[in-house]
């Protein structure tokens, strides 16, 4: 009994190097059986240095101590599709197949191709090379943009056909429509811009310019008035520094009411006010009708009447031709008592036919600069009224 037990005799598998005998207080409460074949003992208590155990000593490993140590892990190992019994169709597909990391982080989240069929070479450079907001050329863009469609073009030949020598030249102007065109105003035809009186003339070197008319006295258009229902008819075509008297032509002057008279008024103030009241002008006639002469005049009139003074009016009546004449006004510009003078023929209510010779004055001194003309009651239902200026000599 005074014997060391071996550790050979306890875990008779193992022997590792450093530990061949039990380490402290070595056994207690040894005792034979009957026989004297048995031994019994408790170990106090045992320090190994180094000892090893298999699964099959854990009472609680449960199907692990049943299993070898090739069936684990090791430190460091690697696994197949096909070690992964729920890896479905991923084990036998190829690494191709799966989107790289520039594709995205999931699969699907990679780019697929379209329905239409994928992409090739050179089809994103196309879509890079349109702007923003690029839309369909179709009419309603073109037309949208300004632009014309051919077929809204009536004369898409005659366009196509276009000569440059169609064109306006240089000279002639930017564009065709700034060429010099029939009808076009003075400024356009001459050098510079053409005042009212002058006349174009040739240097003889094929140069055209604007000139003040040569030796004076000659009548120049300057205004026209065709009425219609008119109540007043005014002219202030009047210009000093030009012309040294005037001229206004009367044609089938015809009043809306039967029975008046057809007169006129003059300013001196281009026409904002008019001098109309009585004791203004003085005017006498000398009258043919019906084979008969005979004279009138007002010394004291509001107005100057080119039917005379009294019973001399102008009849309407259908048929009737109504007033025609002339009325010349001399030197308007001097600050005198300006002269009238006129003539003119008409038929009566009666139908007679007047032929009228007349002479007035405005009483005060004064330039004239404007005229207006009206019957006695209602409008001047038609007739035409032109305006001349004598040239300066």
């Amino acid at each position: 009994m005074g014997n060391k037990i071996n550790r050979t005799d306890i875990y008779p598998n193992t022997t590792p190097a450093d530990a061949d005998h039990v380490i402290g207080t070595d056994v207690s409460n040894v005792s034979n059986d009957s026989n004297g074949e048995t031994v019994t003992f408790t170990i106090q208590s045992i320090l190994a240095t180094q000892h090893d155990h298999t699964l099959s000593d854990i009472t609680d490993a449960g199907t692990a101590a049943g299993n070898d140590t090739g069936d684990f892990a090791a430190a460091s190992h690697t696994h197949t599709l096909s070690d992964i019994t729920d890896a479905g169709t991923a084990a036998a597909n190829d690494t191709g197949d799966f989107a790289t990391a520039a594709q995205g982080a999931l699969a699907d989240s990679a780019q697929q191709p379209p329905s239409e069929g994928a992409f090739v070479d050179g089809d994103k450079t196309k879509l890079d090379g349109i702007e923003a907001n690029a839309d369909v050329t179709d009419t309603a863009n073109v037309t949208a943009a300004g632009a014309l469609m051919d077929s809204e073009v009536t004369n898409l030949a005659q366009v196509k056909a276009f000569d440059s020598t169609d064109y306006a030249t240089a000279a002639q102007g930017a564009l065709a429509d700034t060429a010099v065109q029939p009808g076009d105003d003075a400024d356009a035809l001459g050098s510079g811009s053409a005042t009212d009186g002058q006349v174009l003339t040739a240097d003889g070197a094929g140069n055209a310019a604007w000139e003040d008319a040569a030796g004076g006295g000659g009548l120049v258009f300057l205004a026209s008035s065709d009425l219609s229902s008119d109540a007043t008819s005014d002219f202030t075509a009047f210009d000093a520094g030009l012309y040294d008297a005037y001229e206004f032509v009367f044609q089938n002057i015809i009043p809306a009411t039967d029975d008046v008279d057809f007169t006129f008024l003059s300013s001196t103030d281009g026409g904002s006010t008019w001098d109309d009241t009585s004791g203004d002008y003085d005017f006498g006639c000398i009258i043919l009708r019906s084979g008969t002469v005979f004279d009138t005049d007002s010394g004291n009139a509001a107005s100057i009447a080119l039917t005379g003074t009294g019973a001399l009016t102008i009849g309407n009546t259908s048929g009737y031709p109504g007033l025609s004449g002339r009325l010349f006004v001399p030197g308007p510009h001097l600050a005198k008592k300006t002269q009238f003078l006129w003539n003119t023929s008409f038929y009566d209510p009666s139908g007679n036919l007047v032929m009228l010779t007349g002479s007035g004055l405005r009483q005060s001194e004064a330039d004239v600069n404007a005229v207006r003309f009206l019957c006695s009651s209602g409008n001047i239902a038609s007739g035409t009224i032109t305006m001349y200026g004598m040239v300066s000599a």
